[in-house]
């Protein structure tokens, strides 16, 4: 006999399903039959599911329905307004600004074009927000092409109530010089959704850099979902910094499909908030194609930070790699599930994935699970996992040599922390990840060796 667990719904389930309804006729999109009936599926079968638990094996270490105990506030005209100069102060703007990037600034997840906009764009490139009028047809497409029984309950709430986010598309051949710079900054209580999606044409190429931060303390709850089609032979470069309040919770799934003999280059630098899971679905759908979706955390305090991957490779001669760091403090909690999976017609696959984590403190957890599903026989695939302290004999070395203690722990965690940043291929993105981490490290007296 097979026994199902059935939840009553939660305060935080039922504010949420509440927003819906209340909300549901002024969404972007709902003017369009089809967004409307994929938002009500999405909603539909979020109510069903519930929010995700640790019996849930994806979500064993990280219970959401257990840690997201407050309902959210979605009273978007209680939200701060913020000006120029406290934008330009923020950190990660900051860190951004020597890309010259184009801006699309999101506040408390709406857009604020006052904030956004920079160098002129070639044709061929369409930038806009969910929330500026009527959506373009190839984005409609794309959220309605979602099977709410396929994809994650996350990803359901967020379609359900996806109120802005970023639309980019890059028509064939178009190559983007501009670096475009998605920011999204919390500024209030609140709580907000939003979707971006990015459509990369044939032979086009890209460079974008998100940031996901906050102007003080706050206790704001965030789902930023992120649709991913690129086609063949492009180029996308991509790095995303999430370093929201230390009360904060980020919630972040996202789904790509790549196409033939394209080179995508993602990685994923983790910093902040109380709560944060980074969950992709990438799928290889073309031959000869070439990805690397790596990434850091640097996590302390009491933060959790879940990092969830999953890499189809569904045709054949594709190389991944995914590579991995985790510096994990006081009594942080660091998750890394990483999967890797070969389809039968996917020969000539050459797949590696490595997560390899320091705990700094007695306190501090991490785990790790690394999977290769395999059904193509020539291949070569290989992933491994190392979790500990700081290597003793390499410290003894350094100390040895009349090097302080602290300054010793500084120097061999700058080194770990610059071996996953060069998965970063691009220079000037890589600075920027290399600034933000500095700044980081610096309350450990460790920051000033990250640069060479």
């Amino acid at each position: 006999m097979n026994i199902q667990s059935v939840f009553l719904p939660n305060d935080t389930e039922k504010a949420l399903a509440s927003a819906f309804r209340r909300l549901s006729k002024t969404l972007p999109g709902n003017a369009d039959p089809l967004v409307a009936a994929s938002r009500a599926g999405a909603m539909a079968h979020f109510e069903k599911t519930g929010l995700p638990h640790r019996r849930l094996e994806s979500w064993r270490y990280t219970d959401l329905r257990h840690l997201l105990t407050m309902p959210p506030d979605l009273n978007i005209s209680a939200r701060h307004a913020v000006g120029r100069e406290e934008f330009e102060n923020h950190p990660l703007v900051a860190a951004l600004k020597p890309l010259n990037p184009y801006w699309m600034v999101f506040i408390d997840g709406t857009y604020v074009a006052d904030l956004s906009g920079g160098p002129s764009l070639p044709e061929g490139a369409e930038i806009s927000a969910l929330s500026q009028g009527p959506l373009p047809s190839w984005a409609q497409d794309n959220i309605i092409s979602q099977d709410a029984e396929c994809i994650g309950s996350i990803f359901n709430l967020n379609t359900a109530l996806m109120s802005d986010g970023a639309l980019i598309r890059l028509r064939e051949g178009v190559n983007l010089q501009i670096p475009i710079a998605i920011v999204y900054l919390g500024a209030s209580n609140s709580s907000s959704h939003s979707r971006n999606i990015i459509e990369v044409e044939n032979g086009a190429s890209i460079s974008i850099a998100e940031a996901h931060g906050s102007l003080g303390k706050l206790r704001d709850v965030t789902t930023v979902a992120a649709m991913w089609r690129i086609g063949d032979n492009t180029r996308v470069d991509h790095i995303k910094v999430q370093q929201m309040s230390e009360t904060s919770v980020h919630l972040a799934p996202h789904l790509t499909q790549i196409g033939a003999t394209s080179r995508v280059s993602s990685f994923t630098m983790s910093l902040g908030a109380l709560l944060s899971r980074e969950e992709r679905q990438v799928h290889c759908e073309g031959k000869d194609t070439s990805i690397s979706m790596s990434g850091s955390y640097i996590i302390d305090g009491k933060r959790h930070c879940d990092t969830t991957l999953i890499v189809n490779h569904e045709a054949p001669g594709c190389v991944s790699r995914e590579k991995y760091k985790g510096l994990v403090d006081d009594c942080a909690r660091g998750v890394f599930q990483g999967s890797i999976i070969v389809d039968k017609i996917a020969d000539k696959t050459d797949a590696k994935q490595s997560v390899d984590a320091i705990l700094l403190s007695d306190d501090a957890s991490h785990n790790a699970k690394p999977e290769l599903e395999i059904y193509a026989d020539d291949v070569q695939c290989g992933h491994g996992a190392t979790t500990g302290e700081l290597d003793s004999a390499a410290l003894f070395y350094l100390c040895a040599r009349g090097i302080p203690v602290a300054k010793a722990e500084g120097i061999l965690i700058a080194a770990f922390v610059r071996d996953g940043l060069q998965e970063v291929e691009r220079g000037d993105l890589r600075e920027v990840l290399e600034r933000l981490a500095d700044e980081k490290l610096s309350g450990r007296n460790a920051g000033n060796e990250i640069r060479e």
